[in-house]
């Protein structure tokens, strides 16, 4: 094997066998914290994710968040300490699946083993067509790729002309960053959105049976909530809609189990710990959670306050690592721009909103009437099944008045009417109208929560009503997802067959009576697979992402062409930064000029190295950069870039 692929299965190994040992850890904490069963995986999740998130930001502290060997390093010593610090909890995970499987009727295993299929086809055909949208493309995945080779997650960048996005919340960012400095390639990007769909989907599942939800009840509000249009047209690439989704339902999963407990697990308030961090990663990623989260997490501490004290230590612990994972962003705003949610709301001393966004920063409370007229087709369209989760998740509970219900009902309410002064919901464009609804996600996952709660002691009427209700909503979202077609989903055929595959494996494995392998080689062995087929399409996934044919394709294609030695050459970018000039391995150095008109080193680049400038949409810093190199040719031009470099036949 040559020593190219040797390297880059031995890297994305080592990026299973981080997951896998952060993992470990999880659990091993989440043990510790009382928690028993799919309560304790989502704990797993939320502390294994975390951790990677810490880890990155300590390393790039030291300019080593991009070394694939001290993030792997940081992921061994954090298992390490878990098992050296606390004891296993009883019983192990692996006899919880065993039972768990056993105990399960076959139409229930067919329907685990769809929806693994499924998952693992559709993680698949997103490699296949790496669909990064242009959010994605402009910043959530080029932060990850510039901190990457600098070596510093979480590091203020300037990647856009005046538009200051490392200064959102960028807790996703890094995490991504985390995995693409251990792999050293792009295929993360792929695969954590729909990890995250799932995770959500569990986390729902838990979440809505532990509040005495019926199973039935249950699962067709999971997937009501998972089938959204909003979240299944981003599963292509890095966003934050997704795991900011994700990681609110997982602090309000736990934060019921917590309270109320479910199956084998009792009530615990130290599982309230990992609720902190859930919390924290939720807003560290989207502060549009921060409502949602007040509700659930509020309402799980006040009904374990009886026993809070006892867990104060460890509640203290979880606040710090909330702090470190959700708090930091706006602190470093507050502090160097005087709000913390600067760049969006500027502070009564501080700076102001930047020029580019306050030009486009239209509300919807500012012309509700009149965006309605306008644009009520494209709200719906884009809602689809989420417009009646909204209506029956404020109305249902006001026929069936339970409290958690009520309180539901009122938290989805308030941030709708938060959402109405959110910034980009007031624009008239149609395609940015209906792209500003993605911002109500937090709330529709509240009004499903709420209208599943209210069927809770109902009489038969309103169940069979919430059912319908619940099926519908799923009806008309599956619908718009599946046929909304590529490169956002895979066809309808193939979804059905993977489903009907993974449908038999699940009967089959009943029959043979199959039981889930021991850790101890189930981890490495597991880590080799997984690392082969993430190292496979790791080659040519900046090709593959050019042929879907998005606005940076030709300057994929044609960069390579312009470089003069064999040595990938770096590459200046400017009024924007793209990620995939980078190559598939990361190899060539991305160098953004955002809004610089720094003439010498424009026109250096374009002498010496390579540039490249985004000339549609025109704009002022396009003009600057440009009129620094007066009268010369680009070597290459399309719709959207041209391309200078040392063989333009017009350099000196």
């Amino acid at each position: 094997m040559p020593a190219v692929a040797t390297e880059v299965l031995g890297q994305h190994v080592l990026l299973a066998l981080s997951v896998a040992g952060l993992g470990a850890a999880g659990l091993r904490v989440a043990g510790a914290l009382g928690a028993l069963g799919l309560p304790r995986v989502l704990a797993a999740a939320t502390l294994g994710w975390a951790a990677a998130v810490i880890h990155a930001l300590g390393l790039g502290l030291v300019d080593l968040g991009g070394s694939p060997v001290a993030l792997a390093l940081a992921a061994a010593l954090t298992w390490l300490l878990a098992r050296w610090c606390l004891e296993a909890r009883a019983p192990a995970p692996r006899e919880e699946l065993a039972a768990w499987w056993q105990g399960r009727s076959a139409p229930a295993r067919a329907a685990a083993g769809a929806l693994a299929a499924v998952t693992v086809g559709w993680t698949a055909w997103q490699l296949r067509y790496p669909l990064i949208g242009i959010d994605g493309l402009l910043y959530h995945l080029t932060l990850p790729a510039v901190w990457t080779q600098q070596g510093s997650p979480g590091a203020l960048v300037d990647l856009i002309a005046g538009l200051p996005v490392a200064n959102y919340p960028v807790t996703s960012e890094v995490a991504l960053a985390w995995a693409i400095g251990i792999s050293g390639s792009w295929v993360a990007a792929s695969v954590v959105s729909v990890a995250l769909l799932v995770l959500t989907a569990v986390a729902a599942f838990v979440g809505l049976r532990a509040a005495g939800v019926a199973t039935a009840q249950a699962a067709l509000g999971v997937a009501a909530l998972a089938a959204l249009p909003m979240l299944t047209v981003q599963l292509g690439g890095p966003g934050t809609d997704v795991p900011a989704v994700a990681w609110l339902v997982v602090a309000a999963a736990l934060g019921c189990v917590a309270a109320r407990g479910w199956g084998p697990q009792a009530p615990s308030p130290a599982l309230l710990a990992a609720v902190l961090v859930a919390a924290g990663l939720a807003v560290g990623t989207k502060t549009t959670t921060v409502l949602p989260l007040l509700g659930a997490v509020g309402a799980a501490a006040w009904s374990l306050r009886s026993g809070l004290r006892g867990a104060a230590p460890t509640l203290a612990a979880g606040a710090v690592a909330a702090a470190l994972v959700g708090l930091l962003w706006p602190l470093r705003n507050l502090f160097l721009h005087g709000s913390p949610l600067w760049p969006f709301v500027p502070g009564p001393f501080g700076d102001p909103t930047p020029a580019v966004m306050a030009e486009v920063e239209a509300r919807f409370i500012d012309d509700p009437v009149g965006l309605l007229a306008l644009r009520a087709g494209a709200y719906l369209e884009v809602l689809s099944g989420g417009a009646l989760l909204l209506l029956g998740g404020i109305l249902a509970p006001l026929v069936r008045r339970s409290r958690a219900a009520l309180i539901a009902a009122g938290v989805t309410a308030l941030a709708v009417v938060s959402w109405t002064f959110a910034p980009y919901t007031g624009l008239e464009e149609e395609s940015l109208a209906a792209g500003g609804m993605r911002y109500l996600l937090p709330a529709l996952a509240a009004a499903t929560a709420a209208l599943c709660l209210a069927s809770v002691g109902a009489g038969r009427t309103l169940r069979r009503a919430v059912a319908a209700l619940l099926g519908l909503a799923v009806a008309l979202s599956v619908h718009w997802t599946l046929t909304i077609g590529f490169p956002y989903a895979p066809a309808v055929a193939t979804v059905l067959a993977l489903a009907a595959l993974g449908a038999g494996a699940g009967l089959l494995a009943g029959r043979l009576g199959l039981r889930p392998p021991t850790w101890a080689w189930a981890a490495p062995a597991g880590a080799m697979v997984v690392g082969a087929a993430l190292s496979a399409a790791a080659g040519g996934y900046v090709q593959r992402h050019a042929d879907v044919g998005l606005f940076d394709a030709e300057l994929l294609r044609n960069l390579p062409a312009q470089e003069a030695g064999a040595q990938p050459t770096p590459v200046a970018l400017g009024p924007v930064a793209l990620p995939f000039v980078a190559g598939d391995d990361l190899a060539r150095e991305i160098v953004p000029l955002a809004g610089q008109a720094d003439c010498p080193t424009v026109r250096r680049y374009a002498a010496d190295g390579l540039l490249a400038l985004g000339h549609t949409p025109a704009s002022p810093a396009y003009a600057a950069q440009r009129g620094c190199l007066g009268d010369r040719a680009p070597r290459w031009r399309d719709a959207n870039w041209e391309l200078y470099g040392p063989l333009d036949p017009a350099a000196p």
